[in-house]
């Protein structure tokens, strides 16, 4: 059965051969069709040798005059016409002519006498032409010449109806075709020319233009597709590369060939189709080493992808920069390029699934086709094939196909890790509710026990706030505390120096909560051994700072501190500041400060503090602040600061004491519209009234 079958084989190959050799072929610039079928055979491809004058435009007339003279002697030229003979298709520079310049192709063609409506595909000539059949002007692109200032180029695929031909009782189809160019560096009838019934070479041009149009869309749709991955997720540049390689290559598609593009667009000019060729080759070969480099980062080498990048890059900066006639001879150097890269990739491509990535045995194969078009495009431009079409367009799709299922795998391998990570994640779950369950127990009964410990610490620091009796007698003393939180970092204390001296600290520990509250414990355990000392204030603040870095600097905390000192006696008021916000003090219906001076508590060991003193006769009033009530912020981030608080308690000299205190605070509600504190705030308010001064 396998001999039959290989029998077989052979015998259906030999048929098509002999078939193939069957078909008639130009020799020496005549083709003989009078026994060809138009109706039941494909379009025939004119290909062999035609005659081919170099340097001349030889009129469409001289020639039909030339081949009625031949007549019925001789199918051929009579002899004592010189004639040259050219491969078509086939470029004139590999045939022994310079590229640029200008030709004639000549063309006699032998039809039956019974034919059908016939009509020609008539590819593009480098890079300008005219075709005249049977001396009409049926066709042109761009416009011809004799030097580059005459021709304009231009090259697109066009399909030529022929029916004044079926009426002409002529059995006989003259085509001339005059060809010129001056701006590319490949010349002449590249292409297969065709030849056949109007509905078979209708049907073929039909069937590229749709076949073109889905290899369009769909490159266009994968492309779009990747770029909106990319745009979701943009770790992963993969998809960006990907997505634009595709959308070039869609590009590239429809300015190739039958140009789609120019359909589309007449307007557009073919210089700037031309380049859009050229740069979506150069430009999606750049970004088509990005994506296998993307892919594969293990096995693929920075020098080398650099070295790529960089070389199809200038090549695209030169498609972009320069004419035709420059950026044409670039193709060959591009074309090695990207054999060398196929071959690099083929590479790395083998050694990761040697390394047994996951994919990398249908990534091989798909790219191996891929690989294999890109090939055949390649040996078509360079004129060693012409009948196939440009090929890369549907050899990527087959990659695509090649990536989508191993991408369906990696999903599919994806949701199955899914759905075994949401089955343990439902168990896990599980668990934590019961340890949730269980901790939020334990912490419910620490935080309670955080609560009443707090509680204890804010009865303790709340008691260590005294102001004694004493001073009460000889000033009328008010003031609120307003910590944060429970406890706070703020500290004062007013104590009797001697006969007729009161003695005043504020000071504020950096930071807030628990941690502020334990440095004023630090802070009253030490001061409470200096208050009584019969210094004066600057005095005691420098053994107050020395003191306290000598204990408590590896606290790294730092303390502003005002000490202010009042002699009822005397109706003066000394005072020493260590960065503290400066007191208000309010006397004969004027407003002065007691600006802050000195280093904070805990900066520099032998810092020193001076005394200063003012006047502070019956009826004055002193307020001493935190820098909580000033650095207070609305909603809008405006400071509540000390200008608007001192200025407050000024138009509020009319009002007792109390009420003072009570309408700045007021005020400072208003100012935070219901926005909590960000510090701690401490305000105590003096007043040496006469009344006290003659008890």
């Amino acid at each position: 059965m396998k001999a039959n079958l290989l029998v077989t084989g052979i015998l259906a190959l030999s048929m098509f051969a002999c078939r193939q050799a069957e078909l008639p072929g130009v020799k020496q610039g005549l083709i003989d069709l009078r026994n060809y079928d138009f109706e039941s055979s494909p379009p025939l491809n004119l290909e062999g040798d035609w005659e081919f004058y170099w340097q001349e435009f030889r009129s469409a007339e001289a020639f039909g005059k030339a081949s009625q003279e031949a007549g019925k002697a001789s199918l051929h030229p009579p002899e004592n016409r010189k004639v040259s003979f050219i491969k078509v298709p086939g470029q004139w520079q590999t045939q022994g002519f310079p590229a640029y310049g200008y030709a004639t192709y000549h063309l006699r063609i032998l039809l039956p006498r019974s034919r059908p409506e016939l009509a020609i595909a008539m590819t593009n000539a480098a890079t300008a032409y005219k075709l005249y059949v049977n001396g009409r002007l049926t066709s042109e692109n761009g416009q011809i010449g004799k030097s580059e200032m005459e021709s304009v180029p231009f090259l697109k695929h066009t399909t030529l109806h022929l029916p004044w031909l079926t009426t002409e009782a002529a059995t006989e189809m003259d085509l001339v075709i005059h060809v010129s160019n001056f701006h590319f560096f490949q010349a002449g009838l590249w292409n297969t020319i065709k030849l056949g019934r109007v509905g078979a070479v209708e049907r073929a041009s039909r069937q590229k233009f749709v076949l073109d149009v889905i290899v369009l869309s769909s490159l266009m749709t994968m492309g779009f597709y990747h770029l909106g991955l990319y745009l979701n997720r943009r770790k992963d540049s993969t998809p960006l590369y990907f997505g634009g390689f595709c959308i070039l290559l869609a590009f590239r598609a429809i300015t190739l060939g039958e140009r789609l593009i120019l359909d589309a667009f007449p307007w557009i000019p073919f210089t700037i189709v031309h380049k859009m060729e050229f740069f979506t080759l150069y430009a999606g070969s750049a970004v088509f080493t990005s994506y296998i480099e993307s892919l594969f980062r293990v096995e693929f080498s920075g020098r080398v992808s650099v070295v790529m990048r960089t070389f199809f890059t200038g090549a695209a900066f030169v498609v972009v920069a320069f004419p035709m006639s420059v950026y044409g001879y670039t193709l060959s150097f591009v074309q090695a390029g990207i054999v060398l890269g196929i071959c690099y990739f083929m590479y790395v491509l083998v050694k990761a699934f040697s390394h047994g990535r996951a994919g990398a045995r249908l990534f091989v194969v798909g790219f191996a086709f891929f690989a294999i078009t890109i090939v055949i495009d390649i040996l078509k431009t360079l004129g060693y094939l012409f009948s196939v079409p440009y090929s890369s367009s549907y050899g990527f799709l087959v990659f695509i196909v090649f990536q989508g299922v191993v991408l369906s795998r990696k999903f599919a391998r994806a949701f199955t890790e899914a759905e075994n990570l949401a089955g343990e994640l439902k168990l896990l779950s599980e668990e934590l509710d019961a340890k949730v369950k269980d901790r939020t127990s334990e912490l419910n009964a620490t935080l309670g026990t955080i609560r009443h410990d707090l509680s204890i610490a804010k009865t303790v620091q709340e008691q260590s706030l005294l102001i004694e009796t004493d001073a009460r007698r000889s000033l009328e003393i008010e003031w609120r505390y307003l910590p944060m939180s429970e406890v706070g970092g703020d500290f004062y204390a007013v104590n009797r120096v001697k006969e007729g001296v009161h003695r005043i600290l504020l000071a504020d520990a950096t930071g807030h909560g628990v941690q502020a509250a334990l440095i004023t414990m630090a802070i009253k355990g030490f001061y409470d051994n200096l208050k009584d000392q019969d210094v004066d204030p600057g005095t005691l603040m420098r053994m107050f700072n020395t003191g306290f870095m000598e204990r408590y600097a590896a606290l790294k905390s730092f303390v502003t501190a005002t000490i202010v000192d009042i002699d009822t006696k005397r109706q003066i008021l000394t005072y020493a500041s260590a960065g503290h916000p400066a007191s208000l003090v309010l006397r004969n219906g004027k407003a002065d400060l007691l600006e802050r001076r000195g280093k904070m508590i805990g900066i520099l060991k032998e810092a020193n503090y001076a005394t200063h003193e003012v006047s502070f006769p019956p009826g004055s009033r002193l307020y001493l602040f935190s820098d909580g009530v000033f650095e207070q912020f609305d909603g809008a981030g405006a400071e509540f600061g000390e200008e608007r608080a001192q200025r407050i308690l000024g138009e509020h000299m009319g009002r007792s004491l109390t009420e003072s205190l009570d309408g700045l605070l007021d005020d400072l509600k208003g100012f935070l519209k219901g926005k909590p504190m960000q510090d701690d705030a401490t305000i105590l308010g003096f007043e040496f009234s006469a009344a006290r001064q003659s008890e």
